[in-house]
């Protein structure tokens, strides 16, 4: 078995705080620690289980949290930024099952530690065929393009919930449950990394046989609500792009990895005007 793993970190246990997840910061060596932990948990189970092989994808941020040398034989890191469709780079080459760790709500989710989409600060909403489309959302219907099935997703229990409701049969894990979006009660280190064993245990039980992959009609109509009109006035400049009003913009993809390629575009066209135009 091949096993894929997206990991983010806003969802990892013991993080509540943007400071903990922002590489300038001082208080970032703590989430990242705690984000090499989730993982190395995670793929060792894996191993133990005798799948043949884990590509872990770093899809937090810049996307160079992870360091390579503490990671196991047989398990490959796939890191830096930019990258083919970002959080699922690689999950067209040929996987069995995808798990997705650290994940978390996307903005607008009440008492979610940390809820945003991509960006807080850029994006308010993106639905996709008029259904909210979070990071767990369109990761999934990435994968499930390419007939690869989400059978694991850990995070707070928001996401835990979201995943349950999107993907009948996921397993999901709660790492953490959240009050707030900057407050969340973490379980003792030793029941995380229990809950995580048993979770990939169980996923790795279910497989492909249980889990089908999660798949959008197509063709796949965009709605991108950005938090303010500058971004929306550069986002409407792509072809075929149409502004539908002030914050909101309209696409119409042809699939899951068309819509999350011009999604991610619009995103970075944003933090250009937002970086040489409001700089302050």
């Amino acid at each position: 078995m091949r096993v894929y793993l997206s990991v983010d970190m806003e969802g990892v246990p013991g993080v509540v705080s943007f400071r903990q997840v922002d590489p300038s910061s001082r208080e970032y060596e703590h989430g990242r620690r705690w984000m090499t932990m989730l993982v190395k948990e995670a793929v060792e189970e894996l191993l133990r289980l005798g799948v043949d092989e884990v590509t872990v994808n770093d899809a937090h941020g810049w996307m160079s949290n992870l360091p390579y040398g503490e990671l196991p034989e047989k398990v490959s890191l796939l890191s830096g930024y930019p990258k083919p469709i970002c959080m699922v780079c690689g999950i067209d080459k040929g996987f069995d099952v995808a798990f997705f760790l650290g994940y978390h709500s996307g903005k607008g989710m009440a008492h979610s530690v940390m809820d945003h989409t991509l960006s807080s600060r850029i994006i308010q909403r993106v639905l996709a065929n008029d259904l909210p489309a979070d990071e767990l959302f369109l990761n999934a219907a990435v994968a499930g393009e390419f007939d690869v099935p989400v059978v694991l997703v850990a995070g707070d229990d928001k996401v835990v919930a979201r995943a349950k409701e999107l993907i009948p049969g996921v397993v999901a894990v709660e790492l953490k449950k959240s009050y707030s979006r900057y407050a969340a009660l973490t379980p003792s280190l030793l029941e995380v990394r229990r809950r995580l064993r048993e979770g990939v245990e169980e996923a790795v039980r279910r497989a492909v046989k249980e889990v089908e992959p999660y798949k959008l009609k197509k063709p796949v109509k965009l709605e991108v609500e950005f938090t303010s009109t500058a971004y929306a006035d550069v986002a409407e400049n792509l072809p075929r792009c149409e502004r539908v009003d002030g914050l909101t913009v309209r696409y119409v993809a042809a699939d899951a990895v068309d819509a999350y390629k011009v999604l991610e575009l619009l995103l970075l066209a944003a933090i250009g005007v937002s970086s040489l135009v409001e700089r302050r």
